[in-house]
């Protein structure tokens, strides 16, 4: 479809449902073995004592992207041991590697829709058990007691060692109401002048 047949926005997932009137929604993927296997059965322990629902715990292997399209998934590990976020971080949607979010440190992040199924990921990244330790606690602080389990779009981040070094100082604060009117005015300058060569890099 071209872009100029495009009529109105796409519609956007925010939220995460892993659990709606007391039934699953989700899956949890997981690389096989230690640290993650695990720490996957507790989240879906801590989502069973939350909602009285279980969450299935798959490992990578056994199941497809395909099949991932068809529901929202909470994902653990990086892409050395767990393909299944390849395709995410092929299209820079996750960030978690060899290097990144570096020793112990953990990159907790939901993907919006991306096979455009209106199904989120939950992306738990880390490449030590330190760091999938923490990353799995940030995310068990968003589980709450209910019949539906809801979670809100999540970008928490702890960077160390070279990500560290290399990403640190992009933020070091929560960007405020001046800092995206400068983006936008900023945009809109470049639209004016050089068109949209560059645009989406200076929107990402």
């Amino acid at each position: 479809k071209s872009f100029n047949d495009i009529t109105q926005a796409k519609k956007l997932y925010p939220d995460t449902t892993l659990v709606a009137a007391g039934k699953a929604q989700a899956v949890i993927v997981t690389p096989a073995g230690e640290p993650w296997e695990p720490l996957a059965r507790e989240i879906a322990e801590a989502v069973k004592q939350a909602t009285g629902t279980e969450l299935q715990v798959t490992l990578v292997d056994d199941i497809t992207d395909e099949q991932m399209q068809q529901t929202s998934a909470v994902l653990l590990g990086s892409i050395i041991d767990n393909i299944r976020l390849l395709y995410p971080y092929s299209h820079s949607l996750v960030f978690t590697d060899a290097n990144f979010p570096g020793p112990d440190g953990f990159d907790l992040r939901t993907v919006h829709d991306p096979w455009g199924s209106g199904k989120n990921l939950i992306c738990i990244g880390a490449t030590t058990a330190e760091g999938a330790r923490a990353g799995v606690d940030a995310f068990k602080a968003h589980i709450a007691q209910g019949n539906d389990l809801v979670i809100p779009q999540l970008l928490e981040v702890k960077l160390t060692g070279p990500a560290l070094a290399s990403y640190g100082k992009a933020f070091r604060e929560a960007p405020d109401d001046k800092w995206s009117s400068d983006q936008r005015d900023r945009c809109e300058s470049h639209l004016r002048t050089a068109g949209t060569r560059g645009l989406f890099s200076m929107a990402a």
